[in-house]
């Protein structure tokens, strides 16, 4: 992602829009049919089992929160559905930081790791506090976390290619090391032993 985006968004090839409009509809179809084979499910289940499984919100407004991406991190209702898509809730809003982050940098790339540093403090501490307030708590922040420390680690792969692959291999894990160090460390401890780990390493990646 940050590989892709970066110079295009800092030079104004894509704007917020056509850039937003990308993102959301390369999640949206998939989300969509999983959350009808799943809302399909759900209902066999009422009528052969007596009730829900797994998740038990599973009523219209959770349906529409679904359906608008808005179900994790934005309005925190408890799972429903397709419980694990929350992280593409929490996704979205890391993409439109990351153009916010990188337009106000424009082609500065010293101001654009000051920006990109604020984003990781702020994170951590919002993770720390365990704020709760809609976008601004510690689930959505411990995705941008992920999120943004893998921009990083593109960025310095980048800067490392040119100077020598040995020193590439050294200098990334070491990085990663203190990318995980720091996560599990500021996060909560669930972070890389359980809990919501997975939808967070699946954050991690789409940076």
């Amino acid at each position: 992602m940050f590989y892709v985006y970066v110079d295009r968004i800092a030079t104004g090839k894509i704007r917020l829009k056509e850039y937003m409009e990308k993102r959301i509809f390369h999640f949206f179809p998939l989300m969509i049919i999983t959350l009808i084979v799943i809302t399909v499910f759900q209902i066999i289940n009422v009528q052969t089992l007596g009730g829900w499984i797994v998740y038990g919100r599973n009523d219209i407004l959770h349906f529409v929160l679904n359906v608008l991406m808005i179900h994790g991190g934005v309005l925190d209702t408890g799972d429903s559905f397709n419980g694990p898509s929350w992280c593409i809730t929490v996704e979205l809003i890391c993409y439109f930081i990351l153009f916010v982050v990188v337009k106000n940098a424009e082609k500065d790339k010293d101001k654009l790791f000051i920006n990109i540093a604020m984003v990781l403090v702020l994170s951590l501490f919002v993770v720390r506090q365990s704020w709760s307030y809609p976008v601004i708590n510690a689930l959505v922040m411990r995705g941008v976390l992920c999120f943004f420390i893998g921009c990083v680690l593109c960025q310095l792969y980048t800067m490392i290619v040119r100077i020598g692959r040995q020193l590439m291999v050294g200098i990334g894990c070491l990085v990663l090391l203190i990318g995980i160090a720091l996560m599990y460390y500021f996060g909560s401890r669930d972070l890389l032993v359980g809990g919501d780990s997975t939808q967070l390493l699946m954050v991690f990646c789409f940076s």
